[in-house]
């Protein structure tokens, strides 16, 4: 994980230092925040995500992206390794409506994720996959035409499970 957050910092520092880059409507993004699923029996973990997506015009763009929800411990067991982890791959539009010209935003995200889940226990195991509905809203800054910070809450729909994650997400435009 540290390496990412190298990676990323050098990649922002290089097209920050560009101010004369050409903006052709790509992005990376990537994030880490905090997975609180609304189910009673498990833990919170830390949540990691990346992606990308192509901005049609100002305020909409395309994306996609990977989430790593992490490892929920099993609330009430002490023995063994009793998990839920879950990851996903997500496809779906995004707006991004500036607040004047001070550089803050607001954003919200719609689409559908693919998302695996695995269920680990001491006496059992077992996996299961689908395709769900996941939603967000934020607000965020832009320093300047190829950088931004965003504080995030996306929801994400995994069978009858639902998964809050918020977060602080980083955007950086090509």
């Amino acid at each position: 994980m540290q390496k990412l957050l190298l990676l990323t910092a050098l990649i922002g520092a290089t097209l920050i230092s560009n101010a004369n880059a050409q903006d052709t409507g790509f992005y990376a993004r990537g994030g880490i925040g905090q997975a609180d699923p609304n189910e009673n029996l498990l833990d919170n973990d830390t949540v990691l995500n990346i992606g990308g997506g192509w901005r049609l015009t100002p305020n909409f763009s395309v994306e996609a992206g990977y989430n790593d929800f992490g490892n929920f411990d099993i609330k009430g067991i002490t023995t063994g390794r009793n998990q839920v982890s879950s990851d996903s791959f997500e496809l779906g539009v995004a707006a991004k409506v500036p607040f004047g010209e001070s550089g803050a935003f607001g954003q919200a995200r719609l689409g559908l994720h693919r998302w695996d889940a695995d269920i680990q226990s001491v006496a059992f195991g077992f996996g299961d996959q689908g395709t769900d509905l996941y939603f967000g809203v934020g607000v965020g800054y832009d320093f300047n035409e190829q950088f931004g910070f965003s504080l995030n809450f996306d929801r994400y729909k995994i069978d009858d499970l639902n998964i809050n994650r918020t977060g602080l997400g980083a955007e950086i435009r090509f």
